[in-house]
């Protein structure tokens, strides 16, 4: 595995309904714990659709 720098902003959201996330985003990474489900995007244009804040 090669790691690379992503030369972008990022947004971490607190998902609200996993339904909702659009899965043909070019960039998106979710994570979730026993208490939340997280998603990471470009910029800040999906931390309010999500419910969620940085």
């Amino acid at each position: 595995m090669e790691l690379k720098r992503i030369d972008c902003k990022l947004t971490v959201c607190k998902v609200t309904e996993v339904s909702s996330i659009n899965l043909e985003s070019d960039f998106y990474f979710i994570g979730k714990t026993d208490e939340e489900v997280s998603l990471v995007c470009k910029n800040r244009r999906y931390s309010y659709k999500y419910g969620g804040t940085k």
